[in-house]
Formats: C-alpha cells, sequence, structure tokens
C-alpha cells in the first residue's frame, strides 16, 4: 500500500510549485498504508518511521536516509522550498519507490 500510493504521489501529484500539497498528499498516502498494519497505534508517522513500520528491519539505511531528506526538502523555507529543492525532491521520491518496489515480488499487486 505504501509503494502504490508513493508512486501515485510522484506520478500523479507531485507538482513541484506546491509543497503544501505534496505533504498532504503524502500524509494521506502514510495514514491509509499505516491502516493496512493492525498492530499500529495510529499516532501521526513521518515517512522515515512509516517505512520502519512497515518493513521492519528490513528497511536498509539508505532508504531511511532518503525518506528522511524527502521531507526536509519539502519542508524547507517554512514549508516553501526552492524549485530546486522541489526537483531533488522528485528525485529522492523515485529512489524511495524504486527501493520500495525491490521488497515487492509483484509491484503491481503489492499492498505494502
Amino acid at each position: 500500500m505504501l509503494y502504490r500510493g508513493l508512486k501515485t504521489l510522484s506520478d500523479e501529484e507531485f507538482d513541484p510549485t506546491d509543497a503544501e500539497s505534496v505533504q498532504v498528499c503524502l500524509d494521506a498516502h502514510i495514514s491509509d498504508a499505516l491502516r493496512k498494519i493492525p498492530t499500529h497505534h495510529r499516532s501521526p508517522l513521518d515517512l522515515h518511521d512509516t517505512i520502519i513500520v512497515v518493513l521492519g528491519n528490513r528497511a536498509d539505511s539508505d532508504l531511511l536516509d532518503w525518506a528522511e531528506s524527502f521531507q526536509d526538502l519539502i519542508n524547507t523555507y517554512g514549508g516553501n522550498p526552492s524549485e530546486e529543492d522541489m526537483d531533488q525532491a522528485a528525485e529522492v521520491l523515485e529512489s524511495i519507490i524504486d527501493t520500495l518496489g525491490s521488497y515487492l515480488p509483484n509491484k503491481e499487486s503489492a499492498d505494502e
């Protein structure tokens, strides 16, 4: 579920001129992914922590670093990042999606 949500964010919802909408969409996809985990305690999490919840100890350090970097880039300058930061955020998001996809045997039907 997280993979599909981030893929949708990247392919359809990512607006490099509107970091706030990117954050709102990210939060919605995180919430959707966490709803699929029955043991999750439901407190709001950022992307880094969500990846830990979803993948547990399988999450590698690069993936977690990219998650932190993505959040930092879209939240720089009080939620008004530069165009360069948003372009970099889009690239980092693609790295996150590619790496998450490597954890899934069938990305098209993945529920993680």
